[in-house]
């Protein structure tokens, strides 16, 4: 849910956390996080053959849990890549910043900004986004977002029933953060 919220300010949204996720009650979104009755309804549509990605998973195991994707989808081996990252998200500085910011931009995400979004040919956007998500706003100051710790909680109780039934299925290895 973290990067979700973040997700919200990177295209331009303001509000404050706790309004957002209020939003997301109202309009019922946060249930459709519910993975178990999620894949209850995938196996109705497509069966039971498919591969459930857990990020958590890979970051813990990342060569055997990445083999084991590809070999499911035909590949025998890892090609070689880059681990560089290429979209990083918001850190707390960059998030506190945006929300400020993003007020007087016009966006989808806030229609009633003051400022239209503006284009360059040399930087492209040029809005809050185009400087917080930038190398230099990361080198200054980068501390991972999470949600504040009541929000946390609230989601955690909101999951639990559902996570614990998403673990019992036999092709699922659901990591214990998610099961209190």
């Amino acid at each position: 849910m973290s990067s979700l919220y973040i997700q919200y300010l990177h295209m331009g949204g303001y509000q404050k956390v706790e309004d957002y996720m209020e939003k997301l009650e109202r309009h019922e979104v946060l249930d459709q996080y519910k993975y178990n009755e999620y894949l209850n309804l995938v196996e109705e549509i497509f069966g039971q053959d498919y591969y459930l990605f857990i990020y958590e998973n890979l970051k813990k195991d990342e060569k055997n849990y990445l083999l084991a994707l590809l070999n499911y989808i035909g590949v025998n081996k890892i090609p070689n890549y880059k681990t560089d990252p290429v979209n990083k998200s918001y850190g707390v500085l960059q998030a506190k910043i945006a929300r400020r910011l993003n007020k007087y931009f016009k966006t989808k995400q806030n229609p009633n900004g003051k400022f239209k979004v503006k284009k360059s040919k040399r930087f492209g956007k040029l809005w809050p986004r185009t400087f917080l998500q930038n190398k230099i706003s990361y080198a200054i100051h980068y501390k991972r977002y999470t949600l504040p710790e009541d929000i946390q909680e609230s989601l955690r109780e909101r999951y639990k029933e559902d996570n614990i039934k998403l673990s019992k299925r036999d092709n699922v290895n659901l990591p214990s953060q998610y099961l209190y």
